[in-house]
């Protein structure tokens, strides 16, 4: 299973073949980016704030919002509930995220759940 990221209209979807290009929301057709294989580490990018469960760092090009992403490691997958305050962000996790590069700017403002 890999995750694949529409640069045009920011949509993600997980799954094992390129998903179908046709119907962007955004028009025309969508522009796929192969960001890796799923996996138990939480990353978020702080430009675009998408959120991806994956096995190691994303790839960075393609960014929804303009040039490169800016991934954070956010820590491992787990099952407690743990939410930003300030960009809204909903995560499962081992322990609580770390807190740098909250994509709504300054640090994450994390409550457990």
């Amino acid at each position: 299973m890999r995750n694949y990221l529409c640069k045009k209209c920011a949509t993600l979807v997980k799954s094992d073949k390129k998903p179908i290009s046709f119907n962007c929301p955004s028009g025309g057709n969508h522009q796929w980016t192969d960001l890796g294989e799923v996996g138990t580490t939480n990353y978020q990018c702080q430009k675009c704030a998408i959120h991806v469960k994956s096995l190691k760092k994303p790839i960075s090009f393609d960014c929804p919002s303009g040039g490169n992403h800016q991934w954070t490691d956010l820590g491992e997958v787990g099952t407690t509930n743990y939410q930003c305050q300030k960009c809204g962000l909903l995560l499962k996790s081992q322990k609580k995220p770390i807190s740098f590069n909250c994509p709504s700017g300054g640090n994450h403002q994390w409550t457990q759940l």
